[in-house]
């Protein structure tokens, strides 16, 4: 695979993010302003209800990327007159939708609430009501959900099996509720509720994993999560499926929102796996599980400044030089070098002994495979280091089809060789585009070519702030899925509940393909920055483009 590096523009978001903390006294009030009003600007974006929407639900999303935009489908098993006899965009179509106040809008299916439930997208998925106390119900409001509404709802549930609950947001004006049986009718008569009906198995699975044949992945298997609706028994559903099927099951733990199950299984048993998955009463949702794959030069001249005079060719060494023009680097000018900031990153390792991370005679923080914080041992460069899976992860970075990625990318993030000062104009090939910063990296090697990353990334990222880091660069993902997935859901969740904490990912490694690749999956999410590449400008005087 190759590394075009998406990175230096990730990078440059770091150093803004950086710049609003440790900015200098001497930063003018403009400037200050012009951070406050993007900050209040993407605040105005906010929908909380959209932001809370379920992966089964075919929520609007704020768009915070140009990406080719692909028409939702449904089956035809659907409520008379929809959709609408004209072709509509998804813009005109959700517009529309938004009018019909009683269209409930499932990925699988929309229907209109007063014309009652539709049929199963597979005959294996039939409702035959539920065999517990209490289920999984749609709630749809007529009119405004106001919080003093949903409350009320738990107030009559507060006696539910598990505890009553609000999970997620369907269009149009519904949520998904937990809820004891014999208190839908009390529920369905109060004068705010429009209709309140369960949550289909057909709702709780993505559509293409009903499909009779699924493209392994290099190992020879799929990938499953599965998502159990949080305090309800993900252990038992686990034990079902390795008892009926021929499944590893790489892990089931519980999650910040969600509880989780994640598989490998041969593909022919896919469709029957998902089926299975989501007729279990405490399923919340079933999708393919896809690896991770991982997505600079020199490039923080073309992050601060895009300017290429004096930079020459390949064949005339710039991306070796030790100093550059002040010109060249506007933000290391204002003293700006990630000094007093932690950075945290998932990625294959970090080499602790390179010259641009080491701090002979001190500890380097390490947590194994866990989440604990550890001790600050007061390294230089590296705040702390864990693997959280006991099956990946070994505070190294020789795995040989890794090709020490996880050091590449840690060096670009904040590579620091001290027998350099960065704050006296000298810098090394490897310094990083925030030299002064503290790193904060989880190890997700797994002996594999891929990146593992745990089944809730709310942990991740968890981690990441409770080692006081409140940025987190990922560079790696996936070709697919290119719609809402989990992982975005996770990412949004996450930034939804730590407004102050920034999530950067690599748009990754496609662009230059034909036709180039959507973005997918953690991309999907609409509150994280996604970061494209571009020609680092190395070879403008004849050379050849290289990645940065």
């Amino acid at each position: 695979m190759k590394y075009k590096n998406s990175y230096y523009l990730r990078l440059f978001a770091i150093l803004v993010a950086i710049a609003m903390f440790v900015a200098p006294s001497s930063v003018s009030a403009r400037e200050v302003m012009s951070f406050e009003n993007i900050t209040a600007g993407a605040d105005a974006l906010s929908n909380p209800e959209a932001d809370n929407a379920g992966l089964s639900s075919f929520a609007p999303m704020r768009i915070t990327k140009t990406i080719e935009t692909v028409e939702p489908e449904f089956p035809a098993a659907v409520s008379s007159g929809w959709p609408p006899q004209r072709e509509l965009s998804i813009k005109d179509e959700i517009a529309a939708n938004n009018k019909i106040p009683d269209l409930i809008w499932f990925r699988a299916a929309k229907f209109r609430s007063s014309e009652g439930l539709p049929p199963p997208i597979a005959p294996e998925l039939e409702f035959t009501g539920y065999s517990r106390d209490f289920g999984y119900y749609v709630v749809q409001f007529d009119g405004e959900t106001t919080e003093e509404r949903k409350a009320e709802i738990l107030r009559l549930a507060q006696d539910t099996p598990l505890g009553s609950a609000i999970f997620y947001y369907i269009p149009n004006s519904a949520w998904v509720f937990r809820l004891s049986n014999d208190i839908i009718d009390e529920i369905e008569a109060l004068p705010f509720i429009r209709w309140v009906g369960p949550l289909l198995p057909s709702f709780r699975v993505r559509p293409e994993m009903l499909k009779t044949e699924h493209i392994p992945d290099e190992n020879g298997t799929v990938g499953i999560t599965i998502q159990v609706f949080q305090k309800d028994d993900y252990i038992e559903l686990a034990d079902r499926l390795e008892r009926n099927f021929d499944i590893e099951l790489v892990e089931a733990s519980p999650g910040a929102h969600h509880e989780y199950i994640v598989i490998r299984a041969k593909p022919e048993d896919v469709r029957d796996i998902a089926i299975f998955a989501a007729l279990f009463e405490g399923t919340e949702w079933v999708e393919r599980d896809y690896p991770n794959y991982p997505l600079n030069d020199w490039s923080r001249w073309i992050t601060q400044s895009y300017n290429k005079v004096g930079m020459g060719s390949l064949a005339a060494g710039w991306n070796a030089q030790m100093s550059v023009d002040a010109s060249h680097v506007p933000v290391y000018r204002r003293n700006l070098y990630g000094q007093g900031q932690l950075v945290g990153y998932l990625d294959s390792g970090l080499d602790t002994n390179s010259v641009y991370f080491c701090d002979p005679g001190v500890a380097v923080p390490k947590t194994a495979a866990g989440w604990g914080v550890p001790v600050d041992t007061g390294h230089r460069k590296i705040r702390a280091y864990n693997y959280g899976s006991a099956g990946t992860g070994d505070f190294d970075d020789i795995d040989p089809t890794m090709g020490g990625h996880g050091t590449h990318v840690g060096g670009s993030i904040g590579g620091d060789n001290e027998a350099n000062n960065p704050t006296g104009g000298t810098y090394d090939p490897g310094d990083g585009m925030a030299p002064l910063c503290r790193i904060v990296h989880t190890d997700g090697a797994d002996g594999t070519s891929g990146i593992w990353t745990p089944a809730d990334m709310n942990t991740l990222f968890g981690y990441a702030q409770n080692c006081g880091a409140y940025i987190h660069s990922n560079s790696y993902g996936s070709t697919a899925p290119t719609t809402y997935n989990t992982d975005a859901q996770e990412c949004d969740e996450f930034m939804w509940n730590n407004k102050n904490f920034l999530v950067m990912f690599a748009a990754g490694n496609e662009n230059n393909d034909s036709p180039p690749l959507p973005v997918a999956k953690f991309n999907c999410a609409k509150n994280i920055a996604t970061i494209g590449a571009s020609e680092s400008g190395y070879g403008w005087d004849g050379g050849s483009p290289a990645w940065s």
